[in-house]
């Protein structure tokens, strides 16, 4: 038998009676220290940590949550392992999971010249493994749902590393804290800034009719006229705040021309239109969706990467993107592109059109279509 890497001899007694008694009882003392032994070099050692930011899980595999950060140098006492997993008590008290690869334990030789986390490695590449956000304030969750709690809040052009992530949410590392925030609210980061990229765009916005045309008319008596400009200022500040020049084809509750609406777009040699509207179908009170129309072929890129965006930012029905004779898209030779974004006769819809919360949805989604067709275009 060996303990501690030493040969042991145990001598049992033949005889029978009191001394057979007391040599079962040495030999199974002695099992027992062995057994002892043999565990606390793995279970009673603490593990030190060789890099930082190692990731440490709710289980021991890298499908299972990221919970903490340790970091190099730091020493956690190992509870239990599991194949290439050590379990870890940190110092709160919390229990979580980290690969053997990056630890040691006290008296093991390492070379740290040669160490790094998967994690590290990837994170070297600032273009993959960071994002910057896109507004004014984003918030940061505790999980990836609207249903977690805001950890905190983050301002626009902040870079955050991302860690991982979990269908429409990134993890990022913030503060020395794991949080989420969802991806449509966030731009790869670029070793071009944000407003370089829209410093010399000029974007052309229509609030849909106005003045004596109120438009469509809501269920409850709110006018198409007053939503698009709402959501046309609300688009209007964040482009701004990118970088973008903005133009208003109206500016307050007056009438305008489809013709003169066109020719805005025209003067300003713009980079692209975008008429604002609300539906309406009285008839059919259960309609309901987001549209989006081109006018001639070239434009469609446009119409699509804003309704493929705006389904992605708004929980809607997509009514598709498709040809449509309207005058103002017409007559008009910058890009241009005419959206219907919601129907104001059904009930659940207008609510959710006149909430601040999906007004910035359809910001987000209307911005995020105009960067996609800039990049392809």
């Amino acid at each position: 038998m060996m303990i501690g890497g030493k040969p042991i001899t145990i001598s049992t007694i033949s005889e029978v009676g009191e001394e057979t008694i007391l040599s079962k009882r040495v030999v199974i003392g002695i099992v027992m220290l062995l057994v002892l032994s043999i565990s606390s070099v793995v279970y009673a050692s603490n593990a030190i940590i060789l890099v930082n930011d190692l990731n440490v899980r709710s289980g021991p595999g890298l499908d299972y949550d990221v919970i903490r950060q340790v970091h190099q140098n730091e020493q956690y006492k190992i509870l239990s392992e599991e194949g290439e997993w050590v379990e870890i008590q940190l110092k709160d008290g919390t229990v979580g999971w980290v690969t053997k690869e990056f630890i040691s334990t006290p008296g093991e030789a390492t070379d740290e010249a040669d160490v790094q986390a998967p994690e590290q490695r990837e994170s070297n590449d600032s273009t993959k493994r960071h994002i910057t956000t896109l507004y004014k304030t984003t918030n940061l969750r505790t999980g990836p749902s609207l249903e977690f709690e805001i950890m905190d809040s983050v301002k626009q052009g902040q870079m955050l590393e991302v860690l991982g992530e979990k269908s429409e949410w990134y993890e990022v590392k913030w503060k020395d804290n794991i949080g989420y925030v969802e991806k449509s609210f966030v731009y790869p980061a670029h070793s071009v800034s944000l407003s370089d990229e829209w410093d010399n765009k000029t974007i052309v916005i229509d609030p849909g009719h106005g003045g004596r045309d109120v438009g469509a008319v809501g269920l409850s008596g709110s006018y198409e006229k007053t939503h698009t400009m709402r959501t046309a200022l609300k688009l209007k500040e964040e482009l701004e705040l990118l970088g973008a020049q903005v133009v208003l084809t109206r500016t307050n509750d007056q009438y305008m021309s489809l013709s003169g609406r066109a020719s805005v777009a025209n003067v300003y040699h713009a980079d692209a239109f975008i008429s604002l509207h609300y539906n309406s179908t009285p008839e059919i009170p259960t309609a309901s969706g987001i549209s989006s129309y081109y006018y001639h072929e070239r434009n469609k890129a446009l119409a699509v990467e804003i309704q493929k965006e705006l389904m992605k930012a708004t929980d809607v029905e997509d009514r598709g993107t498709d040809f449509g004779d309207f005058q103002v898209i017409r007559e008009n030779h910058r890009p241009s592109v005419l959206l219907e974004l919601g129907f104001l006769s059904n009930e659940e819809e207008e609510g959710n059109i006149m909430s601040l919360t999906f007004q910035e949805k359809l910001t987000k989604g209307i911005i995020r279509g105009l960067r996609n067709y800039f990049q392809i275009k």
